[in-house]
């Protein structure tokens, strides 16, 4: 590798992703090994619990909304559509989702605090603050997504993890952290990490929400177009080598074509507002696959758990086994975030080859690095459990089959923002309930628990891939209509009957 390749790697979104995710899975280890430390064996409980709760609420709900949002304003942006509306429509459903999640807290909050909180009542004002600093968090994560602002990205992830990890180790070292303080610190991150997205955002809003129609002018499309190191996938990126069939470049084709329709729009007739909804249904649909995401990735850890009450330590080690396991997952998680506003604008162009050739390369990727995964687990996985985790009996071929589900699980981060791009956003739920279901009917059967939830962490994520994969064939089999703005102003800017739930 050359200097101006290994150059361009280290600059890459991908890569500052990656490593600003790195800092937010520190911070989230290091708030359990503190919850661990407590003299209070209730307050190590109710903290380790407050984690799950809170991550259950941020990963499982408002990673949708990100994912919707920037679905959204990746579409508007390469159909020259109205951004205005698109923002506006982004903060309604936010507040929705937030309304409706501050509602079932305080529903549930007396069965919280009498289960999984262990009477600790001042953590749901915790979990109120992380719910509401995770709404202005993920909304602002969709806008940078959907506007390719990646820089920006990454850097409410470093908000996020350094505002937790440095505060809670500062009070560790004073011998001043208790469970409350460390919890209200906790989920305090996020309202951090949404001030640094909305500050990255800010020339982006006032375009997008000016005067003139909610138009967004020629030259402040081509800033999100082009948008310098933060609005580009660097050629270490994934599917950023993608070149159209005369020799350019996707990305500078995806530019032209937005300038070329921003400097259109300003003499176009307002087209209708597709703002006019509340909630969305591709929005209904993401969410519900998150919160069946949380399911696959936890139930065989909860189940092997539940099933081996007579067996602690063999339930603890499995636990700490598929915890590490999943390990790899994360490095892949700002996948999605890179791909779907490049994927959304490919299928609005109607340039299906590059989603299919995007797709391909990817999942070949992913596959690979599942399959090193697996060969890693299998070799070092026993002394891992054994030298940094103190456990034992779990053995290599367990861990080298749970290494294969992993792999189907990074599979997955490619073909669901494929999956949304297309406008198929239904059949993302579909695809994870499917898994859910087998994983369920392998994780509860009688056979030895251990092998049981082995099988279906292996099963489920190969369901979920393998029905995302159906769908995105079907969906670039399809035939698409790209959307001409500058011919039909009035059009609404759907990519094709097939396409598109939610324009």
């Amino acid at each position: 590798m050359n200097l101006t390749a290994l150059r361009r790697l280290l600059l890459s979104s991908s890569v500052a992703m990656s490593g600003s995710l790195v800092m937010v899975a520190v911070a989230g280890y290091a708030f359990l090994s503190l919850a661990g430390q407590l003299p209070d064996s209730r307050d190590k409980a109710a903290m380790a619990s407050f984690y799950v709760v809170v991550n259950t609420l941020g990963q499982g709900v408002f990673i949708g909304l990100e994912q919707e949002v920037s679905r959204s304003v990746s579409h508007a942006t390469a159909t020259g559509g109205r951004l205005g509306p698109v923002v506006r429509r982004a903060f309604r459903q936010a507040g929705l989702l937030l309304a409706v999640c501050l509602l079932l807290i305080g529903a549930i909050s007396p069965l919280l605090v009498a289960g999984p909180l262990h009477g600790a009542w001042p953590l749901i004002g915790a979990v109120i603050l992380g719910t509401c600093t995770a709404t202005l968090s993920y909304c602002a994560r969709g806008l940078l997504g959907g506007t390719q602002r990646f820089g920006g990205y990454a850097l409410t992830l470093l908000a996020e993890g350094g505002t937790r990890l440095l505060p809670c180790l500062a009070l560790a070292a004073l011998g001043a952290g208790s469970m409350l303080a460390y919890s209200y610190i906790y989920a305090v991150g996020l309202l951090f990490a949404a001030s640094v997205g909305f500050w990255q955002l800010r020339p982006f809003l006032r375009a997008a929400l000016g005067e003139a129609g909610d138009r967004v002018d020629a030259e402040a499309a081509s800033r999100v177009a082009d948008g310098g190191l933060n609005g580009r996938l660097g050629q270490a990126d994934l599917g950023a080598g993608v070149v159209d069939a005369d020799g350019v470049r996707a990305d500078t084709v995806h530019a032209d074509t937005v300038r070329a329709q921003a400097a259109h729009s300003e003499a176009a007739p307002a087209a209708p507002d597709p703002g006019h909804r509340w909630i969305s249904a591709g929005l209904l649909f993401l969410v519900g696959a998150g919160l069946l995401t949380q399911l696959v990735a936890n139930l065989p850890a909860l189940a092997a758990s539940a099933r081996l009450s007579h067996a602690t330590t063999t339930a603890a080690a499995f636990v700490q086994a598929a915890s590490l396991s999943r390990i790899p997952v994360l490095l892949t998680l700002p996948v999605t975030a890179l791909l779907l506003p490049r994927l959304t604008s490919a299928a609005a162009r109607g340039a299906i080859h590059q989603v299919r050739t995007t797709v391909l390369v990817g999942v070949a990727a992913m596959l690979g690095l599942g399959a090193a995964t697996a060969a890693g687990l299998a070799v070092l996985g026993p002394w891992v459990l054994s030298t940094f985790f103190n456990a034992h009996g779990i053995s290599a071929w367990s861990l080298a089959l749970m290494g294969i589900g992993t792999g189907g699980m990074m599979a997955v981060s490619v073909l669901q923002p494929a999956l949304v791009g297309l406008g198929r956003q239904r059949l993302v739920p579909i695809a994870w309930g499917a898994g859910a279901a087998v994983m369920t009917a392998a994780v509860v059967w009688p056979s030895d628990p251990v092998a049981a939830a082995v099988a279906g962490s292996l099963i489920g994520p190969a369901v979920v891939a393998a029905a995302m994969g159906v769908g995105v064939v079907r969906g670039v089999s399809a035939p698409v209509v790209p959307t001409d703005s500058a011919a039909n102003p009035t059009d609404s800017p759907a990519v094709s009957p097939t396409l598109a739930v939610d324009a």
